[in-house]
């Protein structure tokens, strides 16, 4: 499935912008249609390459950032990642958003694992799954 996928977004990138690459510079919105009516492509895979290859304010939310966001109290019990992400792209203060990605990723891999190491977190005052799990 990936390979034919692959394919015809490189044969839109080519049709749309002359080559197999994106253009250096873009309008945010204008690229993040064209990035989402890609076959395969899909809302968090166009906020990457948003936020890392534009620094467009842009937050991707992946496994670990929607684990920890959900402990942390700032993604909602029910809140899908797709809606998660288009909260945290407006909640962000500006020029946090990769910074504050990568840290989340880094955290949700090393402390707020799937059975998380709560002892050793510097975020128990803030995090509802620490206290719901140590009444």
């Amino acid at each position: 499935m990936k390979a034919p996928r692959i394919q015809e977004a490189l044969f839109r990138i080519k049709g749309k912008f002359g080559s197999f690459s994106l253009p250096d510079e873009g309008e945010k919105e204008a690229l993040l249609n064209f990035l989402l009516s890609l076959p395969g492509v899909g809302p968090k895979t166009t906020r990457c390459v948003l936020l890392f290859s534009y620094g467009f304010p842009f937050f991707p939310v992946d496994t670990h950032i929607f684990r920890v966001g959900k402990r942390l109290g700032f993604i909602g019990k029910k809140e899908s990642p797709e809606k998660a992400m288009e909260k945290l792209d407006r909640l962000v203060p500006e020029g946090l958003h990769l910074q504050l990605h990568l840290l989340l990723i880094k955290h949700g891999r090393t402390i707020c694992r799937p059975k998380p190491l709560c002892e050793t977190c510097f975020l128990q005052d803030l995090c509802s799954f620490f206290k719901d799990t140590s009444i």
